[in-house]
């Protein structure tokens, strides 16, 4: 899958989803007998879902900021 397809498919997840995919990809990533080659896939995937969550926070946090901003000058 392209990382721009893959972007598209996360971005149609909830946060609750995408942090179980998050955990899946740790505990996949522990596992011992893991090869080096699935093992790159799934932290690419990984990092994918992480940055896709970043991306939510941020935009909550510019939200709430932007709120409390508009809230101080309304008074």
């Amino acid at each position: 899958m392209t990382k721009k397809k893959e972007t598209e498919e996360l971005s149609k997840l909830s946060y609750a989803e995408l942090e179980k995919k998050a955990q899946l990809s740790l505990d996949t990533l522990g596992k011992d007998d893991l090869p080096l080659d699935e093992a790159k896939k799934v932290f690419d995937e990984g990092k994918n879902i992480l940055d896709e969550m970043q991306k939510r926070l941020d935009v909550m946090q510019k939200e709430a900021t932007d709120s409390i901003d508009d809230k101080s000058q309304a008074d």
